[in-house]
């Protein structure tokens, strides 16, 4: 569904090579599937959410057969991409930060908005 298929295939052959993408999420990125192509950014703890934003984004799709699918079935969209991983508290600083200081091609924002329920902030 999400048109890596043709965006890997012939005539575009794209897979991400030489591109960085920032990433502005709830915690830090890890996974197997994006290992040795991610710099943290941010102090918080692993986010499932936001490592999935970045699988969808540059997963390689390696740990697809182990977990049932064929091989490389589950990759993401750019899967040689590399990444960097934000917060998204506070992030317009590190906009211009992640272009002019990292070389960010892209930028992928997450966008939630605060909860308050019986005293706990929840994001959504």
């Amino acid at each position: 569904n999400s048109g890596a298929d043709t965006a890997q295939a012939a005539p575009y052959h794209l897979s991400g090579l030489g591109v960085q993408v920032a990433v502005w999420d709830s915690g830090a990125i890890a996974h197997p599937d994006l290992l040795g192509r991610v710099s943290l950014q941010t102090t918080l703890s692993t986010s499932q959410h936001a490592t999935h934003v970045a699988g969808m984004l540059a997963g390689s799709g390696a740990t697809s057969a182990q977990f049932g699918g064929t091989d490389r079935q589950w990759r993401g969209v750019a899967p040689r991409a590399t990444l960097l991983s934000y917060d998204f508290m506070l992030p317009i600083d590190e906009f211009s930060n992640a272009i002019d200081q990292h070389g960010s091609d892209v930028l992928q924002y997450s966008l939630g908005f605060l909860t308050l329920c019986n005293d706990y902030a929840i994001y959504e």
